[in-house]
């Protein structure tokens, strides 16, 4: 099953993969379609909150310049010089605000690949897996491995606007002079510039944080549906380790673990709970950090790969510039001689 939620930057695509379930799991699969579409929403708005006024000024400012190659692959180049000075306009503008802006962010794409099965399910199908390949059956355990599959993959779209905005000086220029063939090469030169990001977040850590929160909010005396709550939330942490995206023997997960357990403890008893599910909320906030940090940073190396092909560009122009002037030289030369004769 496919489906996408859009808003104005983030395009979120769902793709669901499934263990067949037995009966008695019937309704927590169904609980656990709705928590992946809490989840996925939830992970959408906190992506929208990396665009700001600035990154969404940009990204239409980019798109113009995608427009205008549109036009111009049509012949269309008043309509292209018009949505390129557009584009400019808009660049000088923001840059006018902060000269210093760099890799801007203008694109982003959320897809979730949500394995609705349980750890128990998934440990079934390794196993499974294992002794398919054991007799050599490579392609029955790779359809089995194929559907193991529970993250968010965040594709960022980053702008070097230290970079892009001359590529757009130039074209215009070009096609002022004529040169729609430099222009069009131009344009796609700048969109080579453009640096990708791809981060991937396990969907089943987003889950077992939110399930840990929900918990935390019920009154004391839902004993039974906080204790529910938590064990679904240890179930999708083992889920993590299970399928690869966690290390099980790490110190950081083994405190996790412990710390739902005490909080499980201490609600079967004397119920004072509040101080250890602080803890536990501030150890899995620590835990999901490098994560979602992850996604607000891009390489040094692919900025630097940015610039480079930049400094490529204008090596380009200087060398076409010093061909002309040599070419234009040598015109002078031979016209002042035709003078002379």
């Amino acid at each position: 099953m496919k489906r996408v939620i859009s808003s104005s930057v983030v395009a979120v695509a769902v793709l669901m993969s499934s263990i067949n379930l037995s009966a008695k799991d019937t309704q927590l699969k169904l609980t656990h379609k709705q928590m992946v579409q809490k989840s996925i929403k939830g992970e959408a708005e906190r992506q929208n909150k990396i665009f700001d006024k600035t990154s969404k000024e940009i990204s239409v400012a980019l798109g113009d310049t995608f427009k205008a190659l549109t036009a111009l692959k049509y012949g269309k180049n008043k309509e292209a010089i018009k949505l390129l000075k557009q584009s400019d306009k808009k660049f000088d503008e923001v840059l006018k605000q902060n000269p210093k802006l760099k890799l801007i962010p203008v694109e982003n794409r959320v897809e979730v690949f949500a394995f609705d099965g349980s750890a128990k399910d998934i440990k079934l199908a390794l196993n499974s897996a294992i002794t398919l390949l054991k007799h050599h059956k490579t392609q029955s355990a790779r359809d089995i491995l194929i559907p193991l599959k529970d993250e968010m993959d965040i594709t960022t779209m980053y702008l070097p606007m230290d970079a892009y905005p001359a590529f757009i000086k130039t074209s215009i220029k070009q096609l002022e002079e004529k040169d729609t063939k430099g222009a069009m090469a131009t344009l796609i030169d700048g969109f080579n510039t453009l640096v990708g990001q791809k981060v991937v977040v396990p969907t089943s850590l987003i889950m077992a944080q939110d399930l840990i929160g929900s918990a935390s909010k019920l009154d004391k005396k839902k004993k039974d549906e906080a204790t529910k709550l938590l064990n679904l939330a240890d179930n999708e942490l083992k889920k993590a380790v299970y399928l690869g995206y966690v290390d099980g023997d790490s110190k950081v997960y083994k405190n996790l673990e412990k710390s739902i357990s005490n909080v499980e403890k201490e609600i079967k008893g004397k119920n004072k709970v509040e101080k250890l599910y602080d803890d536990l909320k501030n150890s899995f906030g620590s835990f999901m950090k490098k994560f979602r940090s992850e996604k607000e940073k891009v390489s040094n190396k692919s900025h630097q790969s940015a610039e480079q092909q930049v400094e490529s560009y204008e090596k380009k122009q200087m060398q076409k510039a010093i061909k002309e002037a040599g070419r234009f030289k040598n015109e002078v030369k031979k016209d002042l001689k035709n003078t002379e004769k």
